[in-house]
């Protein structure tokens, strides 16, 4: 076999140098040719899919976040209306002592100042209030709290009513911003047994009838 000089040698060397550098080059510029951007088409499809999606789960997650919200208010209103309750009931006793008969819904005896006295002197003291306010019509008057929930309460006083907020207010949807309370612990004379049989010895509770 025949021996190669040095100078072949480094001639060989250089060609195998300049092959592999050439295949590498090859290699990338196929690779990079493999990678391309999305189409138009592509990113409309996709978008439009997307926009499908939200258009389906937005209205159950406001509708479930609506229902948690009522939920939470609901809550809350009752809590703090029986803890006021309560706070009353170990400064001056059972209710027998402190709640006062006002008549009825058809025979109101209590004005309405006669009214907002006696909750502003029992329970309304308790209460984290933002403020009270007599009706319009004079009949009966609003409790205003600071997450923007507002019970109004009558001049006789057990029918409380309790709304989600100002708009709930201005145009209530019962059973759905709008929720009736009562506070009929005791049997009072002007009362209906059978009406308030399910309310006798409790608090602030939702409203049943019969």
């Amino acid at each position: 076999m025949r021996k190669l000089d040095s100078c072949h040698c480094e001639a060989l060397a250089e060609a195998i140098q300049k092959a592999t550098v050439v295949k590498l080059d090859c290699f990338a510029l196929r690779a990079r040719n493999d990678v391309r951007g999305f189409t138009l088409a592509e990113v409309l499809i996709t978008l439009g899919i997307i926009g499908v999606v939200a258009a389906l789960t937005m209205p159950v997650l406001i509708q479930n976040y609506r229902k948690h919200n009522v939920e939470t208010r609901l809550k809350k209103v009752y809590s703090v209306m029986n803890q006021a309750a309560n706070m009353v009931i170990s400064e001056r006793g059972d209710y027998e002592n402190w709640v006062k008969d006002c008549g009825g819904s058809g025979t109101p005896i209590c004005t309405v100042d006669e009214a907002l006295e006696w909750f502003n002197d029992t329970i309304g003291r308790n209460l984290n209030k933002v403020k009270t306010a007599i009706s319009d019509d004079g009949l009966g008057f609003y409790v205003y709290f600071a997450d923007g929930s507002i019970l109004y309460m009558p001049r006789y006083i057990y029918d409380i009513t309790f709304y989600l907020d100002s708009k709930a207010l201005a145009n209530p949807k019962e059973g759905i911003d709008t929720f009736i309370f009562r506070f009929n612990p005791i049997l009072l004379p002007s009362a209906v047994p059978d009406n308030v049989k399910y309310h006798i010895g409790k608090g602030f509770e939702p409203y049943t009838y019969r």
